[in-house]
């Protein structure tokens, strides 16, 4: 399973930043976390593409939304 958090108070403009989480679905405990530069705030999208995971998830702010893919490592 993986989650997204604010580094900040998610409410202010201003603020940066998210730690995306990941966890063992089948026990709960935590497996990573990487900070990220930009705030996270859409659902977590997983997908395979030629035996490789990615995570996939909307960020950015107002004028500079995108959408940032992670590669989990082999």
């Amino acid at each position: 399973m993986i989650s997204h958090l604010p580094q900040k108070d998610e409410v202010d403009e201003d603020a940066d930043g998210s730690v995306l989480v990941a966890y063992d679905k089948l026990t709960g405990e935590k497996v990573g976390e990487i900070l990220v530069d930009r705030r996270l705030h859409g659902p977590v999208m997983s997908y395979l593409h030629e035996g490789k995971q990615y995570i996939a998830i909307a960020g950015g702010r107002f004028d500079t939304a995108e959408m940032v893919t992670f590669a989990l490592s082999d």
